[in-house]
C-alpha cells in the first residue's frame, strides 16, 4: 500500500480507520511534536473525510466524489477524487477509499475554461470591432482598401468595390476598366512595399470610372499597419478623388489671372482718376475764382444800382407828398407805379447782394437774446399791407412758455418774412398760419408756415430752394418774383445751425418749417 502514490485507507462500517498507507497518514493521522496549525489541518481533514464517507452511495456500489482537504504542512488547498468501494475484512465488512489528487488537474481545467472564455470574448470583441470597422469604412465616401503584406486585398468599402470589382454580367469594356484600375493600384502597392522607408506614403493614380469611362485622378494615401514586433501586417489605403481639387486649382488660377488684370485696370483707373481729380481741382479753383469775381461784381453793381434807386424813391416820395404841388389823379397813379417798381427792384437788388455776401462768406452773424413772440408780432405788423391786398385770414400761434432765443434776430425775421410772403403770394384763397413750438429734448425751435395755396409737386420741391428758381419756371408763369427768397432763407437757416423742411402737394397747400437751435452754437 505504501508503494501506491495515492492515499489508501480502510475503514470499518462506522468509519473508524483500520489501515492507511503513509500518504493517507500524512493527511489524516496526527503526529506528535507538530505545530498547532498542523493538528487543526489534520482534524479538519478527518471531518471532511468522515462527511464524505457518510454521504457515499448505497452498499455494494463504488462511489466517486470530490473531497477538498488541506495540506497539513503548508495549509494549501487540495482537491482529491474519493473512490470508495465496500470490501470484506477479517474483522467484518469495511470500506476501501482511494484518494486521487486532482488539484493540478482542476487548476489546469479551470485555466483552460478561463482561457476559452477569454478567447470567446476576444472573438466577440473582434467581430464587433470588425463590424464597426465595416460600418466606418462603408460610411466613408472615398474608396478604402485594406491589404495584406503581399498587397492582396482583404477588405474594401462599396466605393472601392465599384472601382476594383467587376459586377457579374458586366460588359467587357467595364471589366477591362476594372482590370486597368486594379493594375494601377497593384503597381502602387508594389512600389510601396518594396521601397521601405516611411510608414505613410502618398501618390497619384490615374483611374477610370468603370461605368462611364470618365478619367478619375486619384490621390492615394497608404499607411503601413505594424505588428507588436514591428513587422508589417497590412496596408490601409484611402483614395481621394482630385477632380474637385483640380477644378479649384483651375478656378484659383483664373481668379489669380483675373486679379492681375483687375490690378492693372485699377492702376490705370487710378492714374486716370488722379488726372481727373487734378483737372477737377483746377476747374474748381477756376470756378471759385469766377464765383468770387461774380460775387464782387454783383456787390459792386448792386451798390451802384441802389444809389440811383434810392434817389428815385426819394424824389417819388416827395412828389407823392405834394411837396412841389398838387398832382392830378393820373400823375399820382403813374408815380405810385414808379414807386412800386422801384421798391421791387430795390428788394431784388438786396436779395442779390445777400446771395453774393453769403457765397463770399461775408455775411456776418449778430446773435442776441429775444422773444420769438415779439419778433412774430413785429413781423405781422409789417405784413399788414400784403395781408390786406391778399384778403386772407392769417393765424399765428406762439406759446407763452416758449423760452427766449439767442441767435441772429434779423436773419430769423428775414427767413420768416420770406416764408410768410411766399405763403400769401401763392395762396389764392383759404388761409395762412404761423405755428411755433419748442422741443425740450433737442432744445430746438420749430416755426411752421402753412398755407392752403397751389402747392408744389414732389419733383419740384427741391428745385424751389435753388437760386432764381420757382416751381413754375415757364415764361407764362402766373406769379412773379426772382426766385431768390427760398434760396436765401435756406442758406441763412444753415448759417444759424438749422434747416428748412417742406411738405407739400399740388392743390393742397404747403408747409415750410424752420428748425433752429434755441441758442446759436449751442451756447
Amino acid at each position: 500500500m505504501d508503494a501506491v502514490p495515492d492515499p489508501i485507507l480502510l475503514t470499518d462500517p462506522e468509519g473508524r480507520l483500520i489501515l492507511a498507507n503513509s500518504r493517507a497518514e500524512a493527511l489524516l493521522v496526527a503526529r506528535e511534536g507538530r505545530s498547532e496549525g498542523y493538528a487543526r489541518a489534520v482534524a479538519l481533514n478527518n471531518l471532511l473525510f468522515s462527511a464524505a464517507l457518510a454521504s457515499r452511495t448505497p452498499e455494494g456500489q463504488v462511489s466517486r466524489r470530490e473531497l477538498p482537504l488541506v495540506d497539513p504542512f503548508d495549509g494549501s488547498d487540495l482537491l482529491f477524487e474519493l473512490i470508495s468501494l465496500p470490501t470484506g475484512v477479517p474483522a467484518g465488512p469495511g470500506v476501501v477509499s482511494i484518494l486521487r489528487n486532482v488539484t493540478d488537474l482542476r487548476r489546469a481545467t479551470e485555466e483552460m475554461e478561463e482561457n476559452y472564455r477569454r478567447l470567446r470574448e476576444a472573438e466577440a470583441q473582434a467581430r464587433a470591432e470588425r463590424d464597426q470597422l465595416d460600418l466606418i469604412i462603408d460610411s466613408v465616401a472615398d474608396p478604402i482598401l485594406v491589404t495584406d503584406p503581399n498587397g492582396a486585398i482583404l477588405l474594401m468599402n462599396a466605393p472601392a468595390e465599384r472601382l476594383f470589382t467587376p459586377q457579374p454580367g458586366a460588359p467587357d469594356e467595364v471589366a477591362m476598366r476594372v482590370q486597368a484600375n486594379d493594375a494601377h493600384v497593384s503597381s502602387f502597392f508594389a512600389n510601396l512595399l518594396f521601397s521601405g522607408g516611411a510608414a505613410r506614403h502618398r501618390g497619384f493614380l490615374g483611374l477610370h470610372d468603370p461605368e462611364t469611362g470618365e478619367a478619375l485622378p486619384m490621390e492615394a494615401v497608404a499607411g503601413k499597419v505594424l505588428g507588436p514586433q514591428g513587422e508589417l501586417v497590412g496596408l490601409v489605403t484611402i483614395l481621394h478623388d482630385r477632380r474637385e481639387a483640380l477644378e479649384r486649382e483651375r478656378l484659383y488660377e483664373q481668379l489669380r489671372q483675373a486679379s492681375v488684370e483687375l490690378e492693372e485696370k485699377v492702376r490705370q483707373a487710378t492714374a486716370e482718376l488722379v488726372w481727373q481729380n487734378e483737372l477737377l481741382r483746377r476747374q474748381a479753383l477756376q470756378l471759385e475764382q469766377a464765383s468770387a469775381a461774380k460775387s464782387q461784381f454783383l456787390a459792386n453793381m448792386s451798390h451802384e444800382f441802389r444809389t440811383p434807386l434810392n434817389a428815385i424813391l426819394g424824389y417819388t416820395s416827395l412828389l407823392l407828398q405834394g411837396v412841389v404841388g398838387e398832382l392830378a389823379p393820373a400823375q399820382r397813379r403813374s408815380l405810385e407805379r414808379v414807386d412800386s417798381s422801384a421798391r421791387h427792384l430795390l428788394a431784388l437788388i438786396n436779395d442779390i447782394l445777400d446771395i453774393s455776401r453769403i457765397e463770399a462768406g461775408k455775411m456776418p452773424l449778430h446773435p442776441s437774446e429775444f422773444a420769438l413772440a415779439d419778433l412774430v408780432a413785429e413781423l405781422m405788423a409789417e405784413l399788414e399791407p400784403i395781408v390786406a391786398r391778399a384778403r386772407l385770414p392769417v393765424y399765428r400761434e406762439v406759446p407763452d412758455d416758449l423760452p427766449p432765443l439767442r441767435t441772429d434776430r434779423a436773419k430769423v425775421k428775414q427767413i420768416l418774412l420770406n416764408l410768410m410772403t411766399n405763403a400769401l403770394k401763392f395762396t389764392p384763397e383759404g388761409w395762412v398760419e404761423l405755428h411755433a413750438a419748442w422741443d425740450a429734448d433737442t432744445d430746438r425751435v420749430r416755426v411752421a408756415v402753412t398755407d392752403t395755396g397751389i402747392g408744389i409737386a414732389e419733383p419740384d420741391q427741391q428745385r424751389v430752394f435753388e437760386d432764381f428758381s420757382q416751381a413754375d419756371s415757364s415764361p407764362t408763369r402766373a406769379y412773379g418774383g426772382a426766385g431768390l427768397g427760398l434760396a436765401i432763407s435756406r442758406r441763412l437757416a444753415s448759417m444759424l445751425g438749422g434747416e428748412i423742411t417742406l411738405v407739400s402737394a399740388p392743390g393742397r397747400g404747403s408747409t415750410f418749417t424752420l428748425v433752429l437751435p434755441r441758442a446759436l452754437g449751442g451756447r
